[in-house]
């Protein structure tokens, strides 16, 4: 018996043009990339992202851009998923969240809002909200703060908020969490716009994705003394493109040393090589196979990338060399009403 993944997809159900059905359960196929739903929650409003905590439980934000969005736990099991609790998210456009690695936290960003939350994981009772202040000079889209992104540092020291709106990286003291106010924060170029992050395995380096200007930035990173020295950025976009960049997501690969980056303008799946000291060297680019890119993720095999293309309604399978972690010629196109989220829950 061939044993499927399960993935847990947020689709948007409840914005223009979007075709999604909620949050989903599908099954994944690593002899095929075949892709397919097995269960379905049409109840909550653009289920955006997910989370899943130690124990198991399964976290996800409602991203509403009219008043408060929601974060609801769930219980997993035979093929469905049972709410817990669900708690008002106190901010417009909640947009991503994530657990924390020891202790009873969630944190979560309130993209319109410009406000970052911390609750407890076990109940969902609001701990403290923090409402930044500051701009960039993009007029279109950082004329206020937008949080994008929260991300607990390798020890759980730290929260850090990728601030598209501020062009900073906000660090907060998990050891305080009812004083949320900032301890320090990362300053990027202007104009940048952070919006994803991750850290390397061994916790020494971050990367950042930056949404406006289509960088990708390595920094070291000093878990003691939570600052960063940003060591160099490489173009996440095609060198003969002339669009403005729209990137979204990066994720690395479970065994090799690489990291995969994606742009919605130019629809281009980017691979970055890592040398043993962190830096990064691009190794070559691809086309995502689909309109929108706005997440991915690798299989926990490292043989398949999947992307959830928003635009084009498809969550496109790309199998990988196991040798290179490079794409071959095999690709699987499944048809996804407004993909924006994918997540192995097992």
């Amino acid at each position: 018996m061939i044993k499927l993944t399960r993935l847990l997809i947020g689709t948007y159900n409840h914005t223009p043009n979007s075709t999604g059905i909620g949050l989903c359960i599908a099954e994944f196929d690593s002899r095929t990339g075949d892709l397919q739903c097995a269960f379905a929650n049409s109840n909550l409003i653009n289920p955006s992202y997910s989370a899943v905590g130690s124990d198991g439980i399964i976290y996800t934000v409602s991203e509403v851009i009219d008043g408060p969005g929601t974060v609801t736990a769930f219980i997993d099991k035979d093929q469905t998923l049972t709410p817990v609790w669900t708690a008002n998210s106190n901010g417009r456009a909640t947009c991503h969240l994530a657990t924390h690695p020891s202790r009873d936290l969630i944190g979560i960003t309130n993209y319109l809002e410009g406000t970052a939350m911390l609750l407890c994981a076990s109940n969902g009772k609001e701990i403290a909200t923090y409402r930044y202040s500051g701009k960039g000079p993009n007029l279109k889209r950082q004329q206020s703060p937008h949080p994008h992104q929260v991300l607990f540092s390798p020890s759980g020291k730290w929260m850090l908020i990728n601030d598209l709106g501020c062009d900073k990286i906000w660090i907060h003291d998990c050891n305080k969490p009812e004083n949320l106010a900032p301890y320090s924060a990362i300053e990027l170029p202007a104009g940048a716009g952070p919006r994803h992050s991750l850290f390397s395995e061994d916790g020494k380096d971050i990367y950042c994705i930056a949404e406006l200007d289509g960088r990708l930035y390595h920094g070291r990173w000093d878990e003691e003394y939570a600052s960063c020295h940003w060591a160099s950025a490489q173009s996440v976009l095609p060198p003969e493109t002339k669009q403005a960049p729209h990137c979204s997501a990066i994720r690395m690969h479970p065994k090799l040393p690489l990291i995969y980056a994606v742009d919605r303008a130019t629809e281009t799946l980017s691979i970055f090589s890592k040398n043993p000291s962190g830096e990064i060297q691009r190794q070559s680019y691809y086309s995502t196979g689909g309109a929108g890119p706005r997440d991915l993720m690798i299989h926990p095999s490292g043989d398949w990338l999947l992307v959830a293309c928003q635009t084009s309604n498809a969550i496109v399978a790309h199998e990988l060399s196991p040798e290179t972690g490079l794409p071959t010629s095999k690709i699987k196109v499944n048809q996804f009403g407004s993909p924006v989220s994918l997540l192995v829950i097992d």
